[in-house]
């Protein structure tokens, strides 16, 4: 009788805790979903920004998008030549070196649009605007790659 009931004990504590750990692992609900519960974040992460500030940033993010979006898709055409040029049967040193300078080239040409575009944006701010988009604002304009090394596909910047 005790084994039975030490059995039955067992089996029960068993099935316990076998729902329990399956719950621990089952998805919750809403769980890929944005959270809800953030603050908005001020825009631009500026301080104080006038409806005329705004719509002069927005003008040259605009134009500034003109500019870098063929220079990144050239970019992305470069890396995937110099994808195919590595992985060819005989790698050619000069083409790949061609290549590189080029994708160089490219780089470079990005990071002065972009440095253009943050000394345009300083240029329309108030002064304390200005101190603090340097001490914060301008960084969320430098980075060219959000989260995890993925790029920052067209998000607007974060405080």
């Amino acid at each position: 009788m005790k084994t039975l009931k030490f059995n039955f004990l067992t089996v029960v504590i068993a099935s316990l805790l076998i729902t329990l750990s399956a719950d621990v692992y089952a998805q919750r609900p809403n769980q890929g979903a944005k959270n809800t519960n953030r603050k908005p974040q001020k825009e631009y992460a500026i301080p104080d920004l006038t409806d005329a500030q705004k719509e002069q940033i927005k003008e040259l993010q605009t134009a500034n998008m003109k500019v870098v979006t063929p220079l990144k898709n050239q970019l992305q055409e470069k890396k995937a030549h110099l994808n195919t040029l590595r992985s060819s049967e005989k790698p050619n040193m000069n083409e790949i070196d061609k290549t590189i300078d080029e994708i160089t080239g490219l780089t470079g040409k990005m990071m002065k649009q972009r440095e253009r575009f943050i000394q345009d944006v300083r240029k329309i701010l108030t002064d304390e605007q200005r101190v603090h988009f340097d001490a914060n604002g301008a960084k969320l304009y430098n980075r060219n790659k959000g989260m995890h090394g993925k790029p920052n596909q067209g998000r607007k910047p974060m405080k």
